[in-house]
């Protein structure tokens, strides 16, 4: 294999809660696209269109990506193993089969190999995340790594190069506490008996709830906080209840359809920079539709709750 050369890339204006380090072995070049197109970048933007590339020169083996996580608990680890912009790309060029994962970062050095754990995919286009042994990272100044390590690859049909569309690092999440969570932009409307004190006051028997029927907004946050997750409690059947939800943080959108169901059900934030709970900054929620109510028009919301995966404070 040619010597191998270290790339790292930085995000600017992210508060100390998002560690930004990306690294690569190397990647293929590129004069028409951008210098940087097939760079470790591509691989840590949500979109399938882009991936890490490699050189065609390489043998593949041996090549790896490398993620900066703050101090916390890895947990598994998601990867699109090929360029999963189509069909075509994704037989195309070669996939992932097997990686050795590692884990650096104790509390003492950011060197030190904490983990070391070889996983499997199959040869299919979508996410697919595998668990690893849970491993504690960093310390009171760090962070961790984490370093997908190619140990087995699926043959491109046409070209030699491995590819990976997305990569992510799934951190252990843990509920923010009650209080810590904030409404920054309420609801335009609620009805004199259910406030929107009520949103996030942790008791699932009381509910906010709008004077109207339609489209509802509002904005949370929870400063400090590494968030990963937001989880929504629809209110009581006299009332609409959300149906199809969008939740949007740094200007990337999720949208969920939710059951009709009482329990609260979670929806995933982008991550932003590789790993779970990189997001930062104001979370919005829009309640696109909604099931209908048995006597009240407007719509009711028992809980909205935040789960994080780091926590730097304020």
């Amino acid at each position: 294999m040619r010597r191998s050369w270290i790339l790292v890339g930085s995000a600017l204006l992210i508060p100390a809660v998002a560690f930004a380090g990306f690294r690569a072995s190397g990647f293929r070049k590129e004069t028409k696209l951008g210098a940087d197109f097939w760079n470790v970048a591509s691989a840590l933007d949500s979109k399938l269109e882009t991936c890490w590339m490699v050189d065609a020169e390489s043998e593949n083996i041996g090549e790896w990506i490398e993620i900066d996580v703050p101090r916390g608990q890895v947990d598994r680890l998601g990867l699109v193993t090929g360029w999963a912009k189509d069909e075509s790309t994704f037989k195309d060029y070669g996939r992932v089969k097997s990686a050795k994962i590692q884990v650096f970062g104790s509390a003492e050095s950011q060197d030190t190999l904490l983990l070391e754990h070889t996983v499997n995919f199959e040869d299919k286009s979508a996410l697919q995340v595998v668990d690893i042994p849970d491993t504690a990272v960093g310390g009171d100044i760090h962070g961790g790594r984490v370093r997908v390590f190619i140990t087995e690859i699926y043959p491109g049909s046409d070209y030699p190069n491995v590819a990976i569309s997305e990569a992510l690092v799934y951190m252990k999440e843990t509920d923010i506490p009650v209080g810590s969570t904030k409404l920054r932009t309420p609801p335009a409307t609620s009805d004199e008996a259910h406030g929107t004190d009520f949103l996030l006051d942790g008791d699932p028997k009381t509910f906010w709830a709008s004077t109207g029927a339609g489209e509802q907004t509002f904005d949370v946050r929870a400063d400090g906080y590494g968030v990963s997750a937001v989880g929504i409690q629809i209110g009581p059947a006299t009332h609409a209840r959300p149906k199809k939800v969008e939740v949007s943080v740094n200007d990337l959108p999720v949208t969920l359809t939710l059951a009709d169901k009482p329990e609260v059900q979670w929806v995933q934030l982008p991550a932003i920079i590789g790993y779970t709970g990189s997001a930062w900054g104001t979370i919005k929620v829009r309640v696109i539709d909604t099931y209908p109510g048995k006597s009240a028009p407007g719509v009711a919301i028992s809980e909205v709750k935040l789960r994080y995966t780091n926590y730097e404070g304020l």
